[in-house]
């Protein structure tokens, strides 16, 4: 968990180091760096299930993608929900009652160590390019 936070921390400031290098002014680079985080928040895998092939591939850019990707087998598997009768579909059973049918749902049973090694490269390759674009502005 302590590395997820540090990886998306880093990667957060790395944007932020890029748009502020890009333009003069702070606000509208704070702005930009906003949206493009919330955007990525959006895409990670909870919020939106099925992205077109555009948006896929510049979410494999994103470190919660990979933080996500991360956590989620660690923090469902072993968990069981319950539902009321409300809820119950027509056979009487609950939709999703296992961690692991909802990490199917949406597409999150995998192997999480791959993403933990996806997540550690995004963030060594984030601040690789903010540093060099800094050093390519400033030249």
């Amino acid at each position: 968990m302590a590395f997820n936070v540090f990886c998306v921390v880093s990667c957060g400031e790395s944007v932020g180091i890029m748009f502020n290098t890009l333009f003069d002014h702070t606000g509208f680079a704070i702005n930009i760096t906003s949206i493009v985080i919330s955007l990525a928040v959006l895409m990670a895998g909870i919020y939106s299930l099925n992205l077109p092939t555009f948006l896929q591939a510049f979410n494999h850019l994103s470190p919660v993608k990979w933080a996500v990707g991360n956590l989620a087998p660690y923090s469902m598997q072993g968990v069981t929900f319950s539902c009321s009768v409300s809820q119950q579909g027509p056979t009487g059973l609950c939709p999703i009652t296992t961690g692991e049918q909802a990490l199917q749902l949406y597409n999150l049973n995998h192997d999480p160590k791959l993403y933990l090694v996806g997540l550690g490269a995004c963030t060594i390759g984030y601040r690789l390019v903010s540093f060099l674009l800094l050093w390519a502005v400033k030249r």
